[in-house]
């Protein structure tokens, strides 16, 4: 038979041979004793320091600019929209494609987690009024496309962005409308097949598409 006993946790004792589920509520380093029974007889030995417990890494503060959400230093990241891991954002910094609730789970050295969140409304410009105001063409697209922006009630800088699933950028370009007219050509023959998003944006106004490249 197997008699453990764990200093400081709970439970404090165990009799099976490989215990499992022993908690500590406070960080520190823990003894642990074995006694042990057989037809030959009784033995015990005490491990001095075998556990080490370290403390739970503070909660990651996030901050926002723009798109753009920041978490604190740590050794690790694990970004979450709405409670599910988004696949690949796993940097301190992740852009935000939507209004909702953005989590990051993070990591210290010891491998020790904690988590933080965010509510984020992507704010601060309005979308353009006509969906029309901006064509994508071909969509799906081998990787060549064209981004046309048409009929603008401006003549604002335009900025196009392109982001990928991750919220990673991809492309971007800063263009003076002439004539209330914007046309740009753009190849990502060289990404990977998937889904992209498009932004473009001027001073007061934003719209985002998406677009599929497959081949």
């Amino acid at each position: 038979s197997w008699q453990w006993t764990f200093d400081g946790a709970s439970p404090a004792s165990s009799n099976l041979q490989n215990p499992v589920s022993i908690c500590y509520d406070e960080p520190g380093v823990y003894d642990v004793t074995l006694i042990t029974t057989n037809a030959s007889g009784t033995d015990s030995v005490t491990f001095n320091d075998y556990i080490t417990v370290n403390s739970t890494p503070p909660t990651p503060t996030i901050t926002q600019v723009g798109n753009t959400l920041t978490s604190s230093p740590a050794s690790s990241y694990q970004w979450q929209f709405n409670s599910v891991d988004i696949a690949g954002a796993t940097s301190q910094s992740y852009t935000a494609m939507q209004s909702g609730s953005y989590n990051v789970i993070i990591s210290d050295s010891n491998g020790c987690i904690n988590s933080g969140g965010l509510s984020v409304v992507i704010t601060g410009i309005n979308e353009f009024e006509s969906p029309d105001l901006i064509s994508i063409y071909p969509n799906p697209s081998n990787g060549t496309f064209t981004v046309e922006f048409s009929n603008a009630q401006t003549n604002d800088e335009v900025t196009i962005e392109i982001l990928d699933v991750f919220g990673r950028n991809v492309f971007s370009s800063q263009q003076n409308l002439i004539g209330k007219s914007w046309k740009k050509e753009i190849d990502l023959s060289k990404a990977a097949r998937g889904v992209y998003y498009i932004e473009v944006k001027t001073k007061d106004n934003f719209m985002r598409k998406k677009i599929v490249i497959s081949r």
